[in-house]
């Protein structure tokens, strides 16, 4: 989360602004959190591991990307943007 904030200064963005929020969660976790809450997104930047253990359990993106993305779309308002990016190489 530094590195991106260090990414926004390097762009001229103020990062500590409060229309610019960064979280580090358990996706899934983070995600019906949002949901229960009511809690909408303009643009939702996910870059999950491949694979991930938490005591919420193993995240796996390849068996776990539907559950991921319907999260994402779920917390999305209409119109808003989501830019997923995966390091995955099991895909083609």
């Amino acid at each position: 989360l530094m590195w991106a904030k260090e990414n926004f200064l390097l762009n001229g963005v103020n990062p500590e602004l409060p229309e610019h929020q960064f979280w580090e969660a358990d996706s899934i976790f983070f995600l019906k959190s949002c949901i229960k809450k009511d809690r909408k997104f303009d643009l939702i930047i996910c870059d999950p591991p491949s694979i991930g253990r938490s005591k919420e359990g193993t995240f796996q993106i390849h068996k776990n990307l539907p559950e991921l993305l319907e999260g994402c779309l779920k917390c999305l308002v209409s119109g808003g943007e989501i830019l997923l990016s995966t390091n995955y190489e099991g895909w083609d």
